[in-house]
């Protein structure tokens, strides 16, 4: 039989190798570079359009409530539903409003009765006074029955008047012809007074409601024209007016809300909730910076601060998370402030995989 032997310097070499340390990352990622794509930081000219991402909203938007707490037996509408001014929209159980509606027009019955008698009381009284057939005391007390029988009359038309409406109350009506945006409640909810069932829009005027960034001043564009796009439709345009600008940051979204009101008819045709672009030359106004940066979508990171970008050191290809401020977006692009070097490039493509001082493969503008 045959046995194969190591020589002993092969084995010393082998086990020399088991027990260097391994490299570090670091000294592996510097020996494969990773290839990036990237663009210039270099400014060029803006093009002074602004635009914008929103909805369609109708100009006057109401809720619709009863008048009266109960619970719900009929909701005849949907959302979408257009409905004519008194059709009636929902119901509440009645039962314990005709109960009292009952009992005030008995209550008023029987008013009615006590104030006639009384009044033929009087009226004898009256006829016996201007015969000298009876005393004044007398008389002075059928007039005190008389005014008090009629108080308790007007009383009780009042309290019959009041139930009625209690009874009316628990029809909900539309006040307007009227689109239904949003249903609040359902059948069998027990709602109190003034509680949102429904919330309707008005069938005619519509508006377009934005949330822009808070990154240049738009109270300037109070006014201005905007051309509303339909997203999905290109070829169907708009015109509208900017009518509100709110001076506040909306907390929840982080940006500010614009509305602008549709003039032209076509445009009041357009569904409640439809998604729009509006776009916006404030290329007369001073708000918008003539000179920036132009990148793509994919070029945004951030860091503890807020917006930022990976720029590419063109002395030796290593990379480093830069501070920019945002001067807007387009549906593909950011512009951003020139506060960079003109010299250096911004990674456009890649930068999950980057960290601080990295060298890349700097291949230049993506196909």
């Amino acid at each position: 039989m045959n046995t194969a032997y190591l020589p002993a310097s092969a084995l010393i070499f082998t086990v020399i190798c088991a027990s260097l340390p391994p490299a570090p990352l670091a000294a592996m990622d510097e020996a494969i570079l990773r290839s990036v794509y990237s663009v210039s930081a270099q400014t060029r000219p803006l093009p002074a359009l602004i635009s914008m991402t929103g909805t369609i909203g109708a100009t006057n938007a109401v809720t619709a409530a009863f008048g009266t707490g109960g619970r719900i037996i009929q909701i005849d509408v949907g959302i979408g539903d257009v409905v004519a001014a008194g059709q009636v929209l929902a119901k509440l159980d009645p039962t314990q409003q005709t109960e009292q509606l009952r009992i005030a027009e008995a209550s008023l019955a029987a008013a009615n009765a006590t104030l006639e008698t009384v009044t033929a009381s009087y009226q004898r009284q009256q006829a016996l006074l201007e015969n000298g057939n009876t005393t004044r005391a007398a008389y002075e007390e059928a007039y005190q029955s008389l005014v008090s029988a009629t108080s308790a009359r007007d009383n009780a038309s009042a309290q019959l008047a009041k139930a009625q409406q209690a009874l009316n109350d628990t029809t909900l009506l539309a006040s307007e012809d009227a689109i239904v945006t949003a249903r609040d409640a359902e059948v069998g909810q027990v709602v109190a007074a003034a509680q949102n069932v429904l919330e309707l829009a008005n069938v005619s005027g519509r508006e377009a409601i934005f949330y822009a960034p808070d990154v240049i001043d738009l109270t300037g564009l109070q006014g201005l024209g905007v051309m509303i796009t339909p997203i999905g439709v290109p070829d169907s345009r708009y015109q509208a007016e900017i009518t509100e600008i709110s001076p506040y940051v909306d907390a929840q979204v982080g940006s500010i809300r614009v509305k602008a009101r549709l003039v032209n008819p076509a445009g009041q045709q357009l569904p409640i909730g439809d998604a729009v672009i509006g776009t916006i030359d404030a290329g007369a106004l001073n708000i918008y910076p003539h000179q920036g940066i132009v990148v793509p979508w994919s070029s945004l990171s951030a860091d503890v601060n807020g917006p930022a970008v990976w720029t590419i050191d063109p002395a030796d290809n290593r990379v480093t998370l830069q501070p920019v401020e945002i001067i807007s977006y387009t549906s593909d692009q950011v512009l951003l402030q020139p506060t960079l070097p003109a010299t250096s490039r911004i990674v456009t493509e890649g930068i999950q995989f980057l960290y601080a001082g990295q060298q890349v493969d700097d291949l230049g503008d993506a196909p």
